[in-house]
C-alpha cells in the first residue's frame, strides 16, 4: 500500500548500517531527517511502498533496483492507511503531533457526512465563558461545554457510530489540518494565514500553505461533488466549517472554509456549520 511521508516507528537490526540507511532512503523531496541510522528504534520520517501482511518492510525506493531489507519491520500497532481511507468508524484525515514535536501521537478520523455533519448554534446565548480556548484539544474544548445549552458539542458528544461514542468537534488547529489532507477543489489557497500549527505534520511542516500546496485531495470520496465533501461553496459564497475553539473573551469560535482555507469567526449563536471527529492514540 502507498502511503503519504509520515512519521513511522521504525525497528531495525542489522549489521550493515550502510544497507538500510539506503534501503529507507525516499525520492524526492521526502528525505529522512533524524540524521544517521543507528541499531535500534527510532521515529523516521520515510514514504513506504510496501509491505506484507505482517508489517515488515519489503522494498523501499532506492535508485533503480529498490533492496530487500533483512531484519525491519514496521510497528503496526496502527495500520499504514492512505487518506480517505474507512477506518474507525469514519475516513482517516492525517496525522497530529499532540506532543508538538514532529513525532505522531495520533490519528484524525472524520465522521461519515450524513450523521457527523451538522448545523447548529454552538451556544444559544451570546455571553462569553472560559473553558474552551484550546487551538489543539477538541475533544476538552467539546467535552467542556457538552450541555444543553451548546446544542453543538452535545450533538457531537452524543453521536454513536459504528459503536464509537468519542467524536467531538474539532479545534482550531485540527480543522486547519483537516482542509491541508481533505480540500476538496482546486482552487488557490490562501496564504493569509497568521498562526502557527504546532500539531501539524504536513508538508511544509505546520501547514504553511502556498498557492498550490495544499492539492486538491487524493481521497475521491472527499472531493467536490461527491459523497463525504467538505462543502467549499454554496453558489458564489463560501461555507465555513466551525470549530470548538473559542476566542478569548468574546462570544465568537474560530471557523475555516474549506473553499481557499481562509480564516474567520463564526457567532456563538449563528447556526453554523460543524463536522465530528475522533482520534485514535498511536
Amino acid at each position: 500500500m502507498t502511503a503519504t511521508p509520515d512519521i513511522i516507528r521504525l525497528k531495525y537490526s542489522s549489521d550493515g548500517d550502510a544497507a538500510i540507511r539506503a534501503a529507507i532512503a525516499t525520492s524526492g523531496t521526502d528525505p529522512i531527517t533524524t540524521g544517521e541510522l543507528v541499531v535500534g528504534i527510532e521515529d523516521f520520517r520515510v514514504r513506504l511502498y510496501s509491505k506484507d501482511a505482517t508489517g515488515r518492510i519489503v522494498e523501499a525506493v532506492s535508485g533503480t533496483s529498490p533492496p530487500t531489507i533483512d531484519g525491519g519491520d514496521f510497528n503496526t500497532a496502527f495500520p499504514v492507511l492512505n487518506i480517505g481511507d474507512v477506518y474507525g468508524g469514519g475516513y482517516y484525515g492525517g496525522l497530529i503531533s499532540f506532543s508538538e514535536n514532529y513525532v505522531a501521537t495520533h490519528a484524525l478520523i472524520v465522521s461519515p457526512k450524513d450523521v457527523g455533519e451538522f448545523n447548529l448554534q454552538y451556544k444559544t446565548t451570546n455571553t462569553a465563558e472560559a473553558g474552551a480556548a484550546s487551538d489543539k484539544d477538541g475533544y476538552a474544548n467539546t467535552q467542556n461545554v457538552n450541555d444543553i445549552n451548546h446544542p453543538a458539542a452535545q450533538y457531537a458528544r452524543t453521536l454513536n457510530i459504528s459503536g464509537y461514542t468519542d467524536w467531538y468537534i474539532p479545534s482550531r488547529f485540527e480543522l486547519d489540518i483537516l482542509y491541508y489532507y481533505l480540500k476538496p477543489s482546486t482552487a488557490a489557497n490562501s496564504t493569509s494565514k497568521t498562526f502557527v500549527n504546532t500539531i501539524a505534520m504536513t508538508d511544509p511542516p505546520r501547514n504553511e500553505y502556498t498557492a498550490s500546496n495544499p492539492l486538491r485531495t487524493s481521497a475521491t470520496v472527499f472531493q467536490t461533488g461527491e459523497s463525504q465533501v467538505f462543502i467549499p461553496l454554496v453558489g458564489a459564497f463560501a461555507t465555513y466549517y466551525g470549530s470548538s475553539t473559542q476566542v478569548t473573551g468574546s462570544t465568537t469560535i474560530r471557523s475555516q472554509t474549506f473553499h481557499n482555507s481562509t480564516y474567520a469567526t463564526s457567532g456563538f449563536t449563528a447556526t453554523t456549520r460543524f463536522r465530528a471527529i475522533r482520534k485514535i492514540a498511536l
